[in-house]
């Protein structure tokens, strides 16, 4: 009973579902509290010839993932920077991006301080995290670079949809936050999935 109880009184501190990301909803969010910071034009190869844009406000940085094995935890990032470079054609040829750790939004301000601490981000030590591509496979739209969270750089790879007319850009990839020397929380996946819709001007 007392374990129950536990169990009940921590739902209560911090939510169940948070943002819920699923579907259209994610076209949904308040975006007017976003901010973007600017990118040094430095971060790309200059050896590289193509038309720069700048990540629009509008754009949602998110994640997911499950507490208890089945009630869903999403939170997004109010600001952040990116950088994107295609060919003429419409190629992406690289892409740059950084996030303010300390604009972690999840609908629960507990929770939202439990993800800045040292248990997740340890935001006062590592203030950013950031992405770097490093290759682009057209064909079937997988986009490998490396990550940096909380101190530590892996490679990952995200399934992708560009627009190049339109100038929008989606990523979806999937990380455990072990990789990454967190120590996450017993009641949480270590398991968590990276939801970006982006807009480029």
């Amino acid at each position: 009973m007392k374990k129950i109880v536990g169990i009940l009184a921590v739902i209560l501190v911090f939510g169940f579902g948070g943002i819920a990301l699923s579907g259209s909803s994610l076209k949904k969010l308040d975006k007017s509290q976003n901010a973007v910071f600017t990118l040094d034009s430095k971060l790309l190869d200059s050896n590289m010839q193509g038309k720069m844009y700048k990540i629009k406000k509008d754009s949602i940085i998110a994640f997911s993932t499950k507490k208890f094995g089945f009630v869903g935890v999403d939170g997004i990032f109010r600001r952040f920077g990116g950088l994107l470079m295609l060919s003429e054609s419409g190629e992406i040829l690289q892409l740059v991006g950084e996030i303010a750790i300390d604009s972690v939004f999840s609908d629960s301000d507990g929770r939202d301080k439990h993800l800045l601490n040292s248990d997740y981000f340890d935001s006062e030590k590592f203030p950013r995290g950031s992405f770097k591509m490093r290759s682009f496979n057209a064909e079937n739209a997988e986009l490998k670079g490396i990550l940096t969270l909380h101190g530590i750089s892996r490679e990952i790879v995200f399934k992708s949809n560009l627009d190049s007319k339109n100038l929008t850009l989606n990523l979806e990839s999937q990380i455990n936050i072990k990789d990454f020397n967190m120590k996450g929380s017993s009641m949480s996946s270590d398991k968590v999935k990276i939801i970006i819709e982006t807009k480029w001007e």
